[in-house]
């Protein structure tokens, strides 16, 4: 199974990524995921563990914003499967006590998420 490598050139990588499948993104499939663009065309979302969840070449992956959650979480579309990814989950570190609740967390997650899908627009050319 293919794992994450920190070693791989990206244009873009996030941590601390929440990452949801069926009905609204809300199975969880990883808490403290990571989710790359790499300079190789594809864009991927690695599990807790480090493990491949999705893969495919930029030109097969959409977003889409997420109603009501203020920019925080977007879908992405590997094809016909959705997923729902936050970039540096608030939530997953609140829980964990890394990250206290208030404005500047959610700022955080707002920017980071806001930057993988500003990062997907540029690396695909709109």
């Amino acid at each position: 199974m293919e794992q994450f490598d920190p070693n791989q050139p990206y244009h873009y990588v996030g941590r601390n990524v929440q990452i949801g499948s069926g009905f609204g993104g809300m199975k969880p499939v990883a808490q403290s995921g990571t989710v790359t663009i790499g300079q190789d065309g594809t864009v991927a979302l690695y599990g807790t563990d480090g493990g491949i969840i999705a893969k495919a070449p930029i030109t097969a992956v959409t977003t889409k914003k997420v109603p009501f959650v203020g920019a925080q979480t977007v879908f992405v579309f590997f094809g016909d499967t959705r997923y729902s990814v936050t970039v540096n989950a608030v939530s997953g570190q609140i829980m964990s006590g890394d990250l206290y609740p208030g404005a500047l967390g959610v700022f955080s997650s707002r920017q980071s998420t806001s930057e993988f899908v500003k990062t997907l627009d540029a690396v695909r050319g709109h």
